[in-house]
C-alpha cells in the first residue's frame, strides 16, 4: 500500500484549485434510524437513513488570489451550487477522486496579531458525492 502525503490532496471549486490551501477535509455520515419494537427481544435495530456530505478548507488570505476567498465569498453570496473535488492536483492512473455539487455553507476569516491571516470555509453537499478511480 502507498501512502499519501496531505500535501497531495487539494480541494477544486469548478475544476480550478483553490488556492494557498493549508488544510483540507471531507466529512460523510448517514442518519441511522431506531426501528425498536416489543419483538426485537431487547436489542436494538437500526437501519440506514440518508447519506450527508460536507467538504471544508483552510487557506492564506491573499488578497491577490484568483481562486481564493474572492471566489468562494462570490459563490457564497450569489448562491450557486458549484461543482467540487478533492483529490491529486493532476490525477494519475490509480487515484481517487471524490466529487459532488454543494453550496458554500460557511465562511471564517481569522487575522491573529501574531499570525498569517487566514480564512476557512465549508462546503455542504448537494445530492451524492461520487468517488471515481482514475482510469
Amino acid at each position: 500500500m502507498a501512502e499519501v502525503s496531505g500535501t497531495n490532496i487539494v480541494l477544486k471549486n469548478q475544476s480550478v484549485q483553490v488556492e494557498d490551501l493549508t488544510a483540507n477535509s471531507m466529512s460523510i455520515d448517514k442518519t441511522i434510524i431506531d426501528v425498536t419494537n416489543k419483538s426485537s427481544n431487547g436489542w436494538r435495530e437500526k437501519i440506514s437513513g440518508v447519506k450527508n456530505w460536507t467538504m471544508s478548507a483552510t487557506a492564506m488570505f491573499d488578497p491577490a488570489a484568483t481562486e481564493g476567498l474572492q471566489q468562494i465569498f462570490d459563490d457564497f453570496t450569489n448562491d450557486p451550487a458549484v461543482t467540487v473535488s478533492m483529490g491529486p492536483p493532476t490525477p494519475v492512473a490509480g487515484d481517487i477522486v471524490y466529487s459532488g455539487t454543494a453550496i458554500v455553507a460557511s465562511i471564517e476569516k481569522t487575522a491573529d496579531f501574531d499570525a498569517a491571516a487566514e480564512y476557512s470555509f465549508t462546503l455542504e453537499g448537494t445530492g451524492e458525492l461520487t468517488q471515481t478511480v482514475t482510469p
